[in-house]
């Protein structure tokens, strides 16, 4: 087994901050309904009693989602939305060219139907932090959420989850705009993991092609990433698909961890 993985299974069923001389990140991608592969993964690291075992989590887009939904503990209820509030064409319509995908919805989602917890998250002593794009800097900026009021973290999910092209308009948050990161843009969330210190980093891969082509497994890096074969839009919108993604995911994620059984999803209507 990989030192990454030993490293963190040695937290099971702890909560950080942990005397073990170790500093663990997580760092999670997006891919718009891509993002369900992530939740998956989150949904086997909370079975698995692995919610509260980072030190820091790394995320952008759909990751910063999913993060949210881990550290509130509601990872089955943060992966429903994919396949029963985003499928269909309520979320994402290619004929509604001037917002194709419309993140407003997502928000009244999480506020509403598939309430996301956010106090049980600023609880947490693992650091969240979302990549976001400066609009006015042309740049990405990292934020930890921690630092933020209550009442503005939706407004940074707002911010993460806007896609250019696709969601019109920039979030401002301390009167700076911010959008999503640009989908041919490198995410820098890895290396920020390792610069800022962390001994062992668990990446989390929605697509093949989102690793940094500088930073490499390594014993202090472990990759999950889908097999090649798994074919999946970033704008699919059947939920058998989906949820077929989520299972495949998940699944990878418990067989990296010796656990030898599927996750099973609390909303099953295959």
């Amino acid at each position: 087994m990989h030192q990454v993985i030993e490293s963190i299974l040695h937290r099971r069923l702890q909560s950080v901050p942990i005397a073990d001389g170790k500093k663990i990140g997580l760092v999670l991608y997006g891919g718009v309904m891509g993002g369900i592969r992530g939740a998956g993964a989150m949904i086997a690291l909370e079975e698995m009693g692995l919610a509260q075992a980072f030190d820091c989590i790394y995320t952008n887009s759909a990751g910063f989602a999913n993060a949210s939904y881990l550290m509130a503990g509601a990872t089955q209820l943060g992966t429903s939305i994919y396949y029963e509030d985003l499928a269909g064409w309520r979320f994402i319509n290619l004929f509604r060219f001037w917002k194709t995908v419309d993140i407003d919805f997502l928000i009244t989602v999480m506020q509403e139907r598939k309430h996301l917890p956010i106090e049980k998250i600023l609880k947490s002593q693992t650091k969240l932090f979302v990549t976001l794009q400066n609009v006015q800097k042309h740049k990405a900026e990292f934020l930890e959420v921690h630092r933020e009021p209550h009442e503005q973290y939706l407004e940074l999910m707002r911010a993460a989850t806007s896609i250019p092209y696709l969601h019109p308009g920039a979030v401002r948050i301390h009167g700076v705009p911010y959008m999503d990161i640009p989908m041919r843009q490198p995410v820098q969330h890895l290396e920020q993991a390792v610069a800022d210190g962390c001994t062992d980093v668990l990446v989390i891969k929605n697509y093949r092609e989102q690793l940094p082509q500088k930073i490499h497994e390594s014993d202090q890096v472990y990759v999950v990433q889908p097999d090649a074969s798994w074919k999946l839009s970033r704008l699919e919108h059947q939920p058998t698909r989906l949820k077929q993604a989520c299972v495949q995911m998940g699944t990878l994620v418990n067989h990296t961890f010796g656990i030898e059984q599927e996750i099973l999803l609390q909303y099953e209507k295959f």
